[in-house]
């Protein structure tokens, strides 16, 4: 994958660009792109701007990119976007591209010398015409070798293409001059890369980094909604994805449209943590939108109905009370206030024989004719041994719709497929949105970890990662875990726990078990005492799935084993 400078492309940046964009991304790590390059000391004009700049060991190409309709009548360019927009200009974008490359060797020279090394190189521009599928001027100026249209990307991967405008130029270079010029070295390629990056302001911090790619999730996730109002005709839906591929906000989000048309609405999730930060969300709604929705964990629920009849109910910690006394005390209530719409998240762990009459109770004409939506992943079942038995009972006797989400839109790519790798469970992937890759990192000790965490803690830092934007999860609870309950990070920060994850007056690091954080997400997470990967499969997936823009991963020495182990297991899988 080519390295892109900045690795997210502008909001500001034109379709057509957008799609240059993430064609040129597909190149391989030789390839650095630079997007949208300004030059303040254009030969002439007050400045200008080139699309792309590629750089490679073949040397240095300037890219135009034009969308919509182009032509040329009596010598005046005239550009047409996708709305009817028309742009007329003297000059077309072939004297544009070539002006702007002459004015990037012009600038490089009085940088580098005359004899360096990247001034040598072979320079090259050419026109990107992204919506024309063949673009062809009956004129001298005309050449087809520097031209992509849609026919040609059709029919060739662009790195050919590229290669194929690098030989046109150096071919030509040759026929008039007798040799040929230098490519250039890795060496040549990094000084360049950081001569442009800072004379040209793409100092690019890893902080601002983690926003960019904050808003891209941001975008994405409303594609998933919109992917989602497709299916309004229908009473009961199952919503069935992947960790990442955005069912809590589809849901969440019907669930303000049944409020809005004055539907009663309740929501039931498993995990405390996301029940309260979905009313944390909710609190932020008209007063309309929040009279009529109703959001909780079902044991809370449960316990808050029984209280609100004033019934005693003594409360246990145990799972008996939980799982069996709670739901039977329960369902003996008969005076139950019913919803028009039942909304279910984490159904996967609360889809048992016990919660299943507990939501019929709940709903108008309970489950088999009532309004509802449930959303789950089989992947995150930490609980439930009763599940599948369960859920294809009401796949079979009530058939809702199923509603399969392919598209991950909280995980980077990166970590989507170092999910898959790591855990060596499928998932939905995403093609899209860009990130760092993941850090693993091995220890040998507990010392071992602890050093390592406050290395990793000191470089986020260093790098303005805000500490609430962190979060250290383990299998363990704190006292056994990496920490062994007590903050070892005291010299750099504080230490909150998962109860706290929400309060974001607090900057602190946040400290949390997997099981409690499920369902929620975070920027930046570090995944600790990690020593069996194959007994821990689904832990680490719905770890790993938690993190929405960067990972890293403390392995114990066996665990980095069987990490490698599973590496070689991937690639043969894809007949790498």
């Amino acid at each position: 994958m080519a390295k892109m400078i900045p690795k997210i492309i502008s909001e500001s940046a034109s379709m057509a660009e957008r799609k240059v964009f993430y064609e040129l991304e597909k190149l391989n790590d030789d390839y650095t792109i630079f997007h949208s390059v300004n030059l303040p000391k254009h030969l002439y004009k007050v400045e200008g701007e080139i699309d792309f700049v590629i750089i490679c060991k073949l040397g240095i190409l300037c890219l135009e990119v034009k969308g919509g309709n182009v032509e040329r009548k009596n010598g005046i360019w005239k550009f047409t976007d996708r709305i009817g927009n028309v742009n007329e200009k003297s000059e077309g974008p072939y004297e544009q591209v070539e002006g702007n490359m002459y004015t990037l060797m012009k600038y490089l020279k009085e940088k580098f010398g005359e004899q360096s090394n990247i001034t040598s190189t072979q320079f090259a521009n050419a026109v990107f015409f992204t919506d024309i599928d063949e673009f062809f001027l009956d004129d001298i100026s005309f050449i087809k070798e520097i031209t992509i249209d849609k026919n040609r990307l059709e029919n060739n991967k662009i790195e050919k293409i590229i290669q194929d405008i690098y030989s046109y130029y150096a071919k030509r270079n040759y026929d008039t001059y007798h040799f040929y010029r230098r490519g250039l070295s890795e060496k040549d390629l990094q000084i360049l890369s950081r001569f442009l990056s800072e004379d040209f302001g793409y100092s690019y911090s890893l902080s601002q980094e983690l926003k960019d790619i904050e808003k891209q999730i941001i975008k994405f996730t409303e594609k998933q909604q919109e992917a989602f109002q497709e299916m309004e005709d229908n009473d009961r839906i199952i919503i069935k994805g992947s960790g990442g591929t955005g069912k809590t906000l589809i849901l969440y989000e019907q669930a303000i449209r049944k409020a809005i048309e004055s539907k009663k609405v309740i929501f039931i999730c498993f995990n405390k943590l996301l029940s309260k930060f979905l009313n944390k969300k909710l609190d932020k709604e008209i007063e309309e939108i929040k009279n009529n929705i109703k959001i909780y964990q079902i044991h809370s629920y449960m316990i808050s109905q029984l209280k609100k009849q004033n019934i005693d109910i003594e409360i246990s910690n145990s799972d008996n009370f939980f799982k069996i006394e709670l739901p039977e005390k329960f369902l003996n209530y008969s005076e139950l206030e019913q919803n028009d719409v039942l909304i279910i998240d984490e159904a996967q762990d609360l889809l048992n024989y016990n919660y299943i009459d507990v939501l019929d109770k709940i709903i108008k004409n309970g489950l088999k004719d009532g309004n509802w939506y449930m959303a789950l992943d089989p992947n995150q079942n930490l609980y439930n041994n009763e599940f599948n038995e369960v859920f294809e009972y009401i796949k079979t006797e009530i058939r809702p719709t199923i509603k399969k989400l392919n598209d991950n839109c909280r995980n980077t790519k990166q970590i989507c497929y170092q999910n898959e790798i790591f855990t060596q469970i499928e998932q939905s992937k995403n093609e899209i949105i860009n990130g760092q890759e993941v850090k693993y990192i091995q220890y040998s000790d507990n010392d071992d970890q602890q050093k390592k965490i406050i290395n990793i803690v000191k470089k986020l830092k260093k790098e303005n990662i805000n500490f609430r934007d962190i979060v250290i999860i383990s299998k363990h609870i704190f006292n056994k875990s990496v920490f062994r309950g007590e903050n070892f990070l005291n010299n750099i920060c504080k230490i909150k726990f998962a109860e706290e994850f929400l309060d974001e007056d607090k900057d602190e690091i946040t400290f949390s078990t997997i099981q409690g954080f499920k369902g929620l997400e975070s920027p930046v997470v570090i995944l600790c005492d990690v020593d069996d990967l194959e007994n821990n499969q689904l832990l680490n997936y719905v770890a790993i799935s938690r993190t929405k823009e960067l990972l890293y991963v403390l392995l114990k020495e066996n665990a980095f084993k069987e990490y490698t182990k599973n590496i070689i297991k991937t690639y043969e899988k894809i007949g790498g």
